[in-house]
Parts: structure tokens; sequence; C-alpha cells
């Protein structure tokens, strides 16, 4: 499977439960394609963006979207990546 494409790594999204930031199963298997890649490619760095749906308010959603970020770069981290490596934004 292609995931490098042009200047990104493309993954299926990533999806969080409802009002949550936790990595679910489904957010593990794509993520651990990036750390493959990543593993790989020793001078990779990545910007992890993070989104949600638009129920909420917008400050509410920023909030979310930005613990959510920073549970997907927390996971990558996880498994052996340099923090120095990934950074996310909500």
């Amino acid at each position: 499977e292609k995931i490098i494409v042009e200047d990104r790594v493309v993954l299926n999204p990533i999806l969080f439960d409802f009002d949550k930031s936790n990595i679910t199963a489904q957010g593990a298997f794509e993520l651990d394609k990036l750390v493959a890649v990543m593993k790989k490619y020793p001078e990779m760095v990545i910007l992890a963006e993070s989104h949600t749906d638009n129920r909420g308010s917008a400050r509410y959603n920023e909030k979310l979207s930005s613990r959510r970020a920073q549970s997907t770069v927390q996971y990558v981290i996880s498994k052996g990546i340099d923090a120095s490596r990934i950074t996310g934004v909500g």
C-alpha cells in the first residue's frame, strides 16, 4: 500500500469516538503504518493535523482537536519515534 504521496504521508482517517481524544484500535492500526514509514525514513518529520465535527462551540472544538492531535503525537512517540520528529496541531 503506497502511503507516501509527494510531500505527504496519506493514511485513512484516524477516527475518534464522539467527544473523545483517546486513540482507538482503528487509529492505532493507521498510526502504526506511519511509525513504520518514519522508522524507514529517519529524516522524515511529520505535522499531524486533527479535526472535529461541527457540533459544539468553536472554542470547545478547538480544544478537542488539539487534544486529539496531542494524543496522536504521544502515540507515535510511544512507539519509539523521537519527539523532535512529530508535532500536532488541532
